[in-house]
């Protein structure tokens, strides 16, 4: 490994790294070059300079050409070896290959602290959690974020019919103001992208009231969408309205981070009896067995995302664990599983379910 020597930062490289943290503390997301270009009346050639050099000397990380990408490292002890040579000069040896390495293997811990574990979920917030993982340390993420629909309030009763109940208000974590909304998208997809391996897989669920301000913050961020799949509900509940056209699916984006991601073709093509599998998804909401969690996503539907992007001992990782779902799959395929959920009964309910799963199929 090339040896490079130690300098100081000029003051003004020290300014910009001094910029880029504290703007990352403020808005939890990273500073685009024009940003720090404004901040300090200078071009966005020079910036570009200065950030480069602040890489080359191990200070951040980026990705070429996309926007809000740069990454302050966290801590330079887990990235640097500090060693005297025999001049008496002393040099920066970078290990962030070997750590990397380490990562992958099993042998290195993602996390920054020791308090956090590989195969538990955690009763935090998933930007807590998220910012205790190391860059590019996840395989597949898959999310279920709030769809801020509870504001509407809407509720209807089946008394006559005997069907299921309507209600829109899901809980008190639906509610969001619409400034308020997308900034908590953009922050815990930020933080996805950063702990995302760069051939890693993300894929985000949502319905026509949100997926449009999803997909273009993920681009905007870096993200590079693969497809769209729609889960066709057969079952879907009527427009009671009758205003609009029955609302009887549900969206996934499907992304990656970089090139060299995982899709497991064959696999889908025999689950599909030997053709090609088709990006609209069509099975009854009732599917799968009774639902805990009011947007309970089916195992069957995350069978697929996690047999298809994913394989065996990668990580899976849910920020909006619910009910489980997500962990309780990778455990049964012989994945990884990490994540969080905030409601405390919701969690206690992960567990149970959880705890109760056993690996069944490797694939």
């Amino acid at each position: 490994m090339p040896k490079i020597l130690t300098s100081q930062l000029t003051k003004k490289q020290a300014q910009l790294f001094d910029f880029v943290e504290k703007f990352q503390q403020r808005k939890n997301y990273s500073p685009a070059l024009h940003d720090m270009a404004n901040h300090f009346g200078v071009s966005i050639p020079t910036i570009s300079q200065h950030v480069d050099y602040l890489e080359k000397k191990g200070y951040v990380v980026r990705q070429k050409g996309v926007k809000y990408s740069i990454q302050i490292i966290k801590n330079l002890r887990d990235i640097k070896d500090v060693q005297p040579n025999p001049t008496g000069e002393i040099f920066n040896i970078s290990n962030k290959e070997k750590l990397q390495k380490k990562i992958e293997t099993g042998l290195g811990s993602i996390f920054f602290t020791k308090q956090y574990k590989i195969n538990q979920i955690y009763n935090i917030n998933c930007l807590e959690l998220m910012k205790n993982i190391r860059d590019n340390s996840i395989e597949l993420i898959f999310a279920d974020p709030p769809y801020n629909l509870s504001g509407s309030n809407f509720k209807m009763k089946f008394k006559k019919s005997g069907g299921a109940d309507l209600n829109t208000n899901k809980g008190q974590w639906d509610h969001y103001g619409d400034i308020e909304f997308e900034e908590f998208t953009r922050k815990w997809l930020t933080e996805c992208f950063r702990i995302l391996k760069p051939n890693g897989s993300i894929w985000v669920a949502g319905s026509y009231h949100n997926i449009y301000l999803t997909g273009y913050l993920m681009k905007k961020l870096g993200f590079e969408i693969l497809n769209e799949i729609l889960w066709h509900k057969s079952d879907a509940t009527p427009n009671l309205s009758c205003t609009r056209f029955v609302a009887d699916h549900e969206n996934f984006i499907w992304a990656r981070k970089g090139k060299g991601n995982i899709f497991n073709y064959d696999i889908m093509k025999k689950l599909n009896d030997g053709k090609q599998m088709r990006s609209i998804w069509t099975r009854g909401k009732t599917a799968g067995g009774k639902r805990i969690h009011p947007t309970q996503k089916p195992e069957w539907l995350l069978e697929r995302i996690v047999m298809a992007t994913s394989k065996t001992k990668n990580i899976v990782f849910d920020p909006f664990m619910g009910s489980g779902t997500t962990a309780v799959v990778a455990k049964k395929y012989g994945r990884k599983y990490l994540g969080s959920e905030l409601d405390r009964d919701y969690f206690k309910k992960a567990i149970e379910r959880i705890n109760q799963t056993t690996c069944q199929n490797i694939i």
